[in-house]
């Protein structure tokens, strides 16, 4: 990431005056609403890699939770109901081989995909399908879903908590079918998908008879993220990168302890991310392509709040957990109408969009929200201009825009 925010940097800097003129574009921060105002309700799961989709639960007039759709250009919009149960959505990507939007969703007991075309008659049209094994899945992570690279298929990432035989599942499917890949060695389950069809999720064996994060990739199978110490073998893999290079979730020591961790695949050690200062406990939720993480920081008496570990620059210098409301706060974004903002539970693959859940100030209600930052822009290269033209010339032969 910072290769790539150099790379560009230098080709606005080596280009002169006039690519350092367009003005930058400003920063987001809104509240996705509520279906029924009269017992409002609502909680994000899941934002598209691109930043453009989020879905999850919101209760509306019946009663129950149903799974909505919002976008950035409108409103929070009622998905069709799935039946009659309450069910939230849990994952949601596009397909651009067949312009369609797919979504996964744990409806009752069981998980479920929705398949509805992006043009035409739109994504408020489509259907939703059983996954296999009908009446025997749950999908209940965050961010279970991912298109796959060549957007011909995708995965969803789940379990099957009564068939101990084989409990742990990657769901995927085309546009004619839908399997399943299960793991009889390890009960378990998968939380969150990539788009090359990895998953994380947890299985058991640790230290404390509880729960291990794992990372997988069918059909190889799975590997044990590295603890974070002697003591932190314990935990759950909960987010993993768009581009399956990162993972995130929680270890602990004790049920009373539990740290967030970041992990680069295949490094023989995991970063440890501790709570914000003060605090006791923190978790991973999701985590960008360049490595930015974002979940909840908890203590007593602050309780919990929405945070983030960005070492990328985008949203801070620092590399310890950064309170996002106090961030927004400082961007110049209106955070009065909430108590605290408490958790982020997704992050675009480009990092710049984050979605979560606060408590409303107004009646004390949950509700979801979605901030957005700008790229790096015109002020920011104008400030790194003089500094940069150096470094830039120095490597004009080799310019090119490097994923880092």
């Amino acid at each position: 990431m910072r290769s790539l925010m150099l790379s560009l940097a230098c080709l606005a800097v080596l280009a002169g005056p006039a690519a350092l003129a367009t003005p930058p574009a400003s920063s987001s921060f809104t509240p996705i609403g509520v279906l029924n105002p009269a017992t409002p309700y609502s909680e994000v799961r899941a934002i598209s890699p691109d930043g453009q989709f989020v879905v999850g639960g919101s209760r509306a007039t019946t009663g129950l939770t149903a799974p909505f759709l919002w976008t950035g250009a409108g409103s929070m919009q009622a998905l069709p109901s799935p039946g009659n149960m309450s069910a939230w959505a849990n994952g949601v990507d596009v397909r651009p081989a067949v312009n369609e939007i797919v979504i996964a969703a744990q409806v009752g007991s069981s998980g479920q995909r929705y398949n509805a075309p992006l043009g035409g008659s739109g994504p408020l049209s489509g259907t939703w399908t059983s996954l296999l094994p009908a009446g025997d899945c749950w999908i209940d992570g965050y961010n279970t879903l991912a298109t796959h690279t060549s957007g011909d298929k995708y995965y969803i990432a789940g379990s099957s908590p009564n068939n101990c035989a084989a409990a742990l599942y990657r769901y995927r499917g085309s546009s004619t079918q839908d399997d399943y890949w299960g793991m009889s060695s390890r009960l378990g389950g998968l939380t969150s998908a990539a788009s090359t069809g990895a998953c994380v999720g947890f299985d058991y064996g640790g230290t404390y008879a509880d729960t291990r994060p794992i990372y997988v990739v069918p059909p190889s199978g799975a590997v044990v993220i590295p603890s974070l110490s002697p003591e932190r073998t314990g935990g759950m893999g909960l987010g993993i990168s768009n581009n399956a290079q990162y993972a995130t979730g929680y270890a602990y020591a004790n049920s009373t302890d539990t740290h967030a961790f970041r992990w680069l695949v295949d490094s023989p050690t995991a970063d440890h991310l501790m709570p914000f200062s003060g605090d006791i406990w923190s978790a991973g939720l999701d985590v960008a392509d360049g490595g930015t993480v974002v979940g909840w920081t908890y203590g007593q008496p602050t309780g919990q709040r929405a945070v983030l570990w960005d070492t990328t620059g985008l949203w801070g210098s620092t590399s310890g957990a950064i309170l996002v409301q106090d961030r927004l706060a400082a961007l110049g974004l209106d955070v009065s109408q909430w108590a605290v903002l408490t958790e982020v539970v997704a992050i675009s693959a480009d990092g710049l969009t984050i979605a979560g859940n606060g408590i409303w100030a107004a009646d004390g209600s949950i509700r979801g929200w979605v901030a957005t930052i700008p790229e790096p822009t015109a002020g920011l290269l104008i400030l790194l201009g003089g500094s940069l033209a150096g470094a830039c010339r120095r490597r004009r032969p080799a310019v090119g825009i490097v994923a880092g």
